[in-house]
């Protein structure tokens, strides 16, 4: 009887059994984490740059069809398309000073909501062009490096001093490497990115190969996830491209930028780590250990309004931590404020928004039975809870960066007021007051009122303009009087400062904006070498376009 033989096809699983286990392991973190595995997302990259590279090979090849992605609903899951978009199309260079120059040329196109900052025009043919050709990895190496000052590191508050290390973390020009980039401005609210682009003069004494053509004429307003996304995307790109055209990927500094900035980003002490770095105005891992202690200190005391302080009380201010680390323990004026307004009728703030704000003071108004008129002092102080004889106390001298209120026992309040006059001292309890107003998730339990231009200030500003300041009735008031006269008075009257009644009036469009505007020069938010600018820092106003 002769022996039975297996069949082939059992021969070979038998001989492949011990690789049984990694095939079930592949298969499950296939099955588990595909979406979430850094590993496809890079593939995914890969072959994305891989048709691009067969597309520009073979110029002529029609491209096939691809299948949409399976999702949710029958078309599957949309990616809304970004406010910012680095647009790179990646061209042949063979002269350049290093491999990563070369192999990173491309046709660069920025993208800001409706506008286009690399539209130029070449000097030497006077030819109009949409793209720029330019190399991604200066750039790159640049957004890599600033992306946490670009993030979290405000725009300076008025007089404060624009040095040259900030403006080289927030200018786009500061990506250097003898290319000429677009001028442009970004700063970050916390919430927003706010970008400002000026366009070359015909008649500059040093003129470039390049002149760029678009001028925003102010602050263009993004969300600020759409800025991240946008920079995450050009990053990954521009490593890829590294990756796929030259053997120098393991050893160039763009590398490690990306891994050590998604690293930080993924770990939240680490991030919390970078974030505090940013708010004080270091670059990358140059802040002092100490600092940072202290820094990290004081947000566990002071929560979400360390952020606030921060920025104030940082490197731009001459780390001024004494007093600072001082406020905590500083007597105040003892205070209960109070929300007039009934549960079921209380609007939640969502950004610095002034038809938010303007509807939130409204409610305050009619709450506590004063729909229009200025708002007298007596009631004002009723809503923080102080008395008339306290409340004339200065607790701060003048040359403080921030008033505080820092909370007790039973929703008492220690009140850290600046010294200044009448008018000044009624908006700084009325931001106080606005600053209460929030979600206490959002703000935390100290309550802070800086110069700043975070998006928790302006929205301080605009409620307490409207609470103080009324548009109906200072438009009662003025009876179509918007001189300069009629304003004082006005001011005069509603106990307010008189930015405050010039920005209520630009905002709702009867008059042009009184508030300085930065360098006229070039359009930016501060003299460049100079002194920030008291520029539009409420929310709004005429000049100020919107991108939501």
């Amino acid at each position: 009887m002769t022996e039975r033989v297996p069949p082939p096809w059992r021969m070979r699983v038998l001989r492949y059994r011990p690789l049984s286990r990694p095939v079930r392991w592949l298969r499950r973190f296939v099955r588990e984490r595909w979406r979430d595995s850094i590993w496809v997302n890079d593939t995914r990259l890969f072959l994305e740059a891989v048709r691009q590279e067969v597309r520009r090979a073979w110029p002529g090849r029609p491209e096939r069809p691809r299948r949409p992605r399976k999702g949710p609903g029958e078309a599957g899951p949309v990616r809304r398309l970004s406010a910012v978009r680095f647009d790179v199309a990646w061209v042949p260079t063979a002269q350049a000073r290093g491999a990563e120059i070369a192999y990173t040329a491309a046709q660069l196109r920025l993208h800001v909501g409706p506008h286009n900052l690399t539209a130029n025009q070449n000097v030497w043919s006077d030819a109009v062009h949409d793209a720029v050709l330019v190399s991604a990895y200066p750039l790159a190496l640049w957004l890599a490096a600033s992306w946490w000052r670009l993030h979290w590191e405000p725009l300076l508050a008025p007089g404060m001093h624009v040095t040259l290390q900030w403006r080289s973390a927030h200018e786009m020009e500061a990506a250097g490497y003898g290319f000429v980039w677009p001028h442009v401005l970004w700063a970050s609210d916390g919430e927003a990115m706010q970008i400002w682009a000026v366009a070359a003069r015909t008649q500059d004494r040093k003129r470039k190969a390049v002149r760029y053509l678009t001028k925003t004429g102010g602050p263009v307003s993004v969300p600020l996830t759409d800025f991240t996304q946008g920079v995450d995307d050009f990053l990954a790109a521009t490593v890829w491209r590294l990756k796929v055209r030259t053997r120098l990927y393991g050893d160039c500094a763009l590398r490690k930028l990306w891994d050590d900035l998604r690293g930080d980003r993924k770990d939240p002490r680490r991030a919390q780590w970078r974030r505090c770095e940013a708010e004080l105005g270091f670059a990358l891992g140059l802040c002092p250990d100490g600092l940072m202690e202290k820094a990290l200190a004081l947000k566990g005391v002071m929560g979400p309004a360390v952020s606030e302080l921060l920025p104030a009380y940082g490197k731009a201010a001459g780390l001024a931590f004494v007093p600072l680390e001082a406020l905590s323990g500083m007597s105040g004026i003892a205070g209960r404020l109070v929300d007039p307004r009934a549960l079921g009728a209380r609007t939640a703030p969502q950004g610095a928004s002034w038809a938010q704000a303007a509807l939130i003071a409204r409610e305050v108004r009619a709450a506590i039975g004063i729909a229009g008129g200025p708002l007298e002092d007596k009631v004002l102080y009723d809503l923080l809870g102080v008395t008339k004889e306290t409340a004339r106390h200065t607790t701060l001298g003048p040359t403080a960066r921030a008033a505080v209120a820092i909370p007790g026992i039973r929703d008492e309040y220690r009140l850290l007021i600046r010294e200044g006059d009448r008018p000044t001292r009624r908006l700084e309890w009325a931001r106080l007051f606005a600053d209460f107003l929030l979600p206490e998730e959002a703000r935390g339990s100290w309550l802070v009122s800086t110069d700043l231009m975070t998006w928790r200030q302006k929205y301080q500003r605009a409620l307490a303009a409207e609470l103080l300041c009324p548009i109906e009735a200072l438009k009662g008031y003025l009876n179509g009087n918007s001189s300069a006269t009629g304003v004082d008075l006005a001011a005069r009257d509603f106990g307010v400062p008189i930015d405050i009644v010039e920005a209520v009036l630009s905002y709702n469009g009867i008059v042009s904006s009184r508030v300085r505007f930065g360098d006229p020069k070039t359009g930016f938010p501060y003299y460049q070498g100079r002194f920030a600018s008291q520029y539009a820092w409420l929310p709004g106003g005429k000049g100020v376009n919107t991108f939501m």
